[in-house]
């Protein structure tokens, strides 16, 4: 498939050791395995802000377990396109799955003077070209 491409959802998987919140440890053979998937489909995690975790079983105590399921990737040219998105957790509201959220920017919002006002000097007065330009 041509052109950048971008994946989000459950993907049922993690991509690290720290991904999981556990007594029991991640199966290593499945990491690298989600991992090869996502080098061979040449997609990358565009990481998160928020809550590191998108899933937890709701067990009390030692049997609770959370992970990171959910996940945004991209193309290297999703990425390039759009710099300055982002992904966020937001808040569970009671369920077993956080919601996610994908902030899609193209470019970084940039101040413009216009938007701080204009602000007039008076020593500007006494500039011979200030009666000209105004």
């Amino acid at each position: 498939m041509e052109g950048p491409r971008l994946c989000f959802g459950d993907f049922n998987a993690i991509l690290h050791y720290l991904e999981t919140q556990s007594t029991r440890q991640p199966h290593i053979a499945q990491i690298n395995v989600f991992r090869e998937a996502l080098e061979s489909c040449q997609l990358e995690d565009l990481g998160y802000k928020g809550y590191p975790f998108t899933w937890t079983n709701k067990r009390p105590s030692d049997a609770n377990t959370k992970l990171r399921l959910n996940r945004v990737v991209a193309t290297k040219g999703w990425i390039e396109n759009f710099q300055a998105s982002n992904v966020v957790h937001l808040f569970p509201h009671a369920l077993d799955y956080i919601p996610i959220a994908i902030q899609v920017q193209k470019f970084r919002q940039k101040h413009h003077r216009a938007d701080r006002g204009f602000k007039f000097e008076e020593i500007w007065l006494l500039w011979d070209e200030c009666e000209a330009q105004v």
